[in-house]
């Protein structure tokens, strides 16, 4: 598989987790509406490493999803508080997500509240970090 069937695979499991948040993605254009709360998803890969030899071998891909949620200033933290135990509960240590061939497994998540907080939202920060294989495909 690639990078796009594990891209895929992690936005499949964030959509169907329901978390009923207009969302913005990676190069989309996206306009909170509303003053309402938002998402922002951006998904981080590190390098891959070999898992197993061979030409037809598996590779080790790591990396995290990462979720901002954002909530209008001002009005407490509570809410959004309660919308990051949802996200971080539905992707727990151990959950498998799978499409088609590509299959992900949470190793973590959590959230925190970054330093940079937006003028005009109050943020936090869910970062799921995650692991896949894919086959390596000899070409040549």
């Amino acid at each position: 598989m690639s990078f796009s069937a594990i891209k895929k695979t992690l936005i499949k499991a964030y959509v169907d987790g329901g978390f009923n948040l207009p969302t913005a993605y990676d190069n989309r254009s996206f306009e909170p509406k509303g003053g309402g709360p938002w998402a922002q998803v951006f998904i981080i890969n590190n390098m891959p490493e070999v898992a197993t030899l061979g030409d037809h071998g598996e590779n080790e891909h790591t990396g995290f999803l990462q979720i901002d949620i954002n909530y209008p200033i001002n009005s407490g933290d509570g809410d959004a508080l309660e919308k990051a135990d949802e996200i971080t509960h539905y992707f727990h240590i151990g959950k498998r997500f799978n499409l088609d061939d590509q299959s992900i497994f949470i190793n973590s998540s959590g959230v925190n509240r970054p330093s940079n907080q937006p003028a005009e939202w109050y943020r936090l920060v869910i970062t799921v970090y995650w692991s896949a294989r894919t086959k390596r495909i000899k070409h040549g």
